[in-house]
């Protein structure tokens, strides 16, 4: 993979850390805006990458990076990071488009079939290296880290072998890998698995099927032939538009962003977990249109990405705390004009949380909130120029 060397330049001053690095995954095919007009906004020779964001105190912004193809419409389930082994492990669920190609009817189906997902050290952030390469099937969807960082679990487009655990070797490279049945059919044949979760006991995950509209448990049996999935009760019906499972820190709970109910509204949902199969929904909180991305920014507090509306040059980061009485609770929400963003990365130490937003016009730029200890946002001034395709962040 080739290599690459970028210079970028801080807009409005410098507060952030010289000890923090960025990973950044750009599609060149395709910005936000794609999904609504169909129009590409190719670059001549501008490649997918990923790159290294490095801040210093005088606000120039060094990076080197690799070309690497990604694809946006996996953004926010990507890739996973290994923080022990310092190595990015990137789904390619879809290739890349010739320069000449402007317009896509769909992204989804006109876009060439990706098969792979690529390992790769960023454990220097001057000279990003790839580690390895597998082959897992058709359209993998997204891709998850399990707690003990021993396996990978990816989903595919690949019928009665839709999730895939990846065993890890201990220099990060790929080991076996085991196939799986979501289990869930119908006449038709078409029912996905988009969307994955590890449960943090490493002993359970969550699935979304998208055509079914519904979360599915699994739990992992372990048998003299080796270890199997099996449904864990009936899958849950979470409405529209399901995306984005994550479990709470104790696993009592699974959050599941929905991006339109039937009043054109967004919703974040709580499904309670139980290991003997009877899931329900227990909560349920309504958001402006399309939550995108959630990320946790404390135990029991959460930042999430949501649009105003379809049209309208206008996103939100919502602050929520969450809990098992209560269910969500919205602490805070800051505005900014945009039509998209990135997924978020949150960095604990300096309470800042970290996104990449997307003016509509062909403008995207990394922008920072300051979360304090009274649970409230802080816009900062300062923000950075960025490619406009950028879709996954990552904090080294």
């Amino acid at each position: 993979m080739q290599k690459l060397f970028f210079l970028l330049i801080l807009l409005s001053g410098s507060d952030l850390s010289a000890q923090q690095n960025l990973l950044l995954l750009s599609d060149a095919d395709q910005t936000p805006q794609t999904f609504f007009t169909g129009k590409t906004e190719q670059k001549e020779n501008v490649r997918d990458s990923l790159t290294v964001l490095q801040f210093d105190p005088t606000g120039t912004k060094s990076g080197g990076g690799i070309l690497l193809s990604n694809s946006l419409t996996a953004r926010g389930k990507i890739a996973a990071y290994d923080r022990e082994r310092k190595v990015l492990y990137v789904i390619q669920t879809r290739g890349e488009l010739a320069d000449t190609v402007q317009i896509v009817e769909n992204l989804f189906t006109d876009l060439p079939t990706g098969k792979t997902i690529v390992a790769v050290d960023v454990s220097d952030p001057a000279d990003l290296s790839p580690l390895d390469t597998l082959t897992v099937g058709r359209h993998p969807n997204s891709v998850a880290l399990s707690p003990d960082g021993n396996f990978l679990a990816v989903t595919v487009e690949e019928k009665h072998s839709e999730i895939l655990r990846i065993q890890l070797k201990p220099d990060g490279t790929f080991g076996n890998v085991f196939r799986h049945p979501h289990a869930v059919y119908n006449q038709a044949g078409n029912i996905r698995a988009t969307d994955i979760a590890w449960h943090p006991a490493g002993k359970h995950f969550a699935v979304i099927l998208e055509e079914e509209k519904s979360l599915a448990f699994y739990k992992m049996i372990e048998t003299s032939y080796g270890t199997r999935s099996a449904l864990l009760g009936a899958p849950v019906a979470v409405d529209s538009f399901p995306r984005r499972p994550r479990f709470s820190a104790d696993g009592a709970f699974c959050y599941v962003l929905n991006a339109e109910n039937a009043a054109g509204k967004g919703e974040i949902l709580g499904v309670k977990f139980d290991e003997g199969g009877n899931h329900d929904v227990s909560f349920t909180l309504e958001t402006d249109f399309s939550p995108q991305n959630m990320t946790a920014v404390g135990a029991d507090l959460f930042a999430v990405t949501t649009r105003k509306s379809p049209t309208e040059n206008e996103a939100e980061i919502l602050l929520l705390s969450f809990s098992a009485k209560n269910g969500f609770t919205l602490q805070d929400r800051a505005q900014f004009s945009a039509k998209a963003s990135s997924n978020l990365a949150f960095d604990a130490q300096s309470g800042r949380l970290f996104f990449v937003l997307h003016s509509g016009k062909g403008e995207s730029a990394l922008h920072f909130l300051q979360i304090g200890a009274d649970g409230k946002l802080s816009k900062s001034t300062k923000i950075i120029a960025v490619r406009s395709g950028v879709h996954g962040l990552f904090l080294r």
